[in-house]
């Protein structure tokens, strides 16, 4: 019996750490491009605001859905300070929508904030450095408007 659950959890923990046949497929390029295009999703939530909309949190929230997923397709091919960056900025907003990924949205945001500033460019593309310095500013502009909104901390 306890060598069953032994072969069964050495089989799966051998699938979960084999590197899916498509991962090995993308190229550095490919996976800054799909990165660069993740952030100007969550930009553009911002940018194509209109006046009085209704939440805009739920907006930013949908735009995070799928995020894992892509971050396991281009995991290892993206620097631990873009792959973060995106994952806090997400946690915040499920922290804001009372969700149990996060205690602390503002908190997540500040560090949010703190790795897309640490950006450098990779995959041969000048423009993850632009994207991520536009990251900084939504960033500023959400915690300055959750201020407004009574989360002092932020």
């Amino acid at each position: 019996m306890f060598r069953r659950i032994g072969l069964a959890a050495a089989l799966t923990a051998a699938c979960l750490s084999a590197m899916p046949a498509w991962a090995a497929m993308l190229t550095k390029p490919e996976a800054a491009q799909i990165w660069i295009a993740r952030n100007r999703a969550f930009l553009a939530v911002a940018q194509t605001a209109q006046p009085g909309e209704g939440n805009i949190l739920v907006r930013q929230r949908a735009a995070c859905q799928g995020l894992f997923a892509e971050r396991m397709k281009i995991g290892g091919l993206v620097p631990t300070w873009a792959a973060e960056g995106q994952a806090s900025f997400c946690r915040a907003f499920d922290g804001f929508a009372g969700g149990f990924g996060s205690k602390t949205p503002c908190g997540d945001l500040k560090t949010a904030a703190g790795y897309f500033a640490k950006a450098k460019p990779f995959g041969d593309s000048e423009e993850v450095v632009t994207v991520s310095r536009e990251m900084v500013s939504l960033i500023d502009l959400i915690r300055s408007a959750a201020r407004e909104s009574g989360f002092r901390k932020c």
